[in-house]
């Protein structure tokens, strides 16, 4: 689908967070870059397109827990592109960061993928944005392994996220103590990233589909919430006056299937 210049004039800025772990591009270690995206959205019925993020969004208050599982992608590279170029996406859950009082703070984990000269790799992370992300180096992952996310913000200075690889059996946890600035438990999200580093938003991979499967969110009180009232997010590539939608994104009462798409 093409969206014209008329369509385009309607969009309004988005608020999404230009979350990106450090990642290694031309064999250097690059880190964040620490400023909101220059995203934009525009919305039509339950979708709303975004130039950075592709899933959902659940809103609500108070929330404490947000997790999701999904299986670690083979990355092919997308039509035309070079193979000796770096490509990259991120698969993530979140607390906050989407509008709101709370969109200039994050509290996220995931993992980062890429592919160049027909070399993948794949390493995990964890952030509490605008403060730097940390990436873990000791934790291997394939293509074809299962893994969980799990982010519990106890407060709203402080929690933990943990990654598990099911299928290698393996996994780490960091605990974010009195962090600032403060979180608001808005919303929670299951999202796939084009995630920006120092050289700009990053060539991005064909990741072909993912779904979070077991997804939900908890607040306070204990009440689990499913993503099938959550805000759908399909990314979106501009080139002049006309846009390109690179994803479909669906969701049920337990699930959040992201699968690139791109049409013209």
């Amino acid at each position: 689908m093409k969206l014209t210049t008329p369509l385009a004039a309607g969009l309004v800025m988005a608020n999404t967070i230009a979350s990106s772990p450090a990642v290694k591009r031309n064999n250097e270690l690059l880190l964040s870059q620490k400023s909101p995206s220059n995203a934009t959205v525009g919305q039509q019925g339950s979708h709303e397109w975004s130039q950075n993020w592709a899933g959902a969004v659940l809103g609500g208050s108070d929330f404490q827990t947000v997790a999701g599982t999904f299986v670690v992608p083979e990355l092919v590279l997308p039509a035309g592109a070079r193979p000796e170029r770096y490509y990259a996406a991120s698969a993530w859950v979140g607390i906050d960061g989407w509008r709101g009082e709370c969109k200039g703070v994050l509290m996220q984990t995931g993992l980062i993928f890429w592919i160049q000269d027909n070399k993948y790799d794949s390493r995990a992370w964890y952030q509490w944005y605008p403060n730097k992300n940390v990436q873990i180096y000791h934790m291997e992952f394939s293509p074809g392994d299962s893994v969980t996310l799990t982010l519990t913000a106890s407060s709203e200075t402080g929690g933990i996220a943990i990654i598990d690889n099911n299928t290698k059996g393996t996994s780490v946890n960091h605990t974010f103590v009195n962090v600032s600035p403060r979180l608001c438990r808005t919303t929670a999200e299951w999202i796939f990233e084009d995630f920006r580093d120092p050289q700009g938003q990053v060539p991005f991979a064909n990741f072909g589909n993912v779904t979070f499967t077991n997804a939900f969110a908890v607040n306070s009180n204990g009440t689990r919430f499913g993503p099938a009232d959550a805000n759908l997010l399909d990314m979106i590539d501009q080139s002049g006056s006309d846009w390109s939608v690179l994803t479909d994104v669906a969701v049920d009462d337990s699930s959040v299937s992201v699968v690139y798409e791109k049409r013209p």
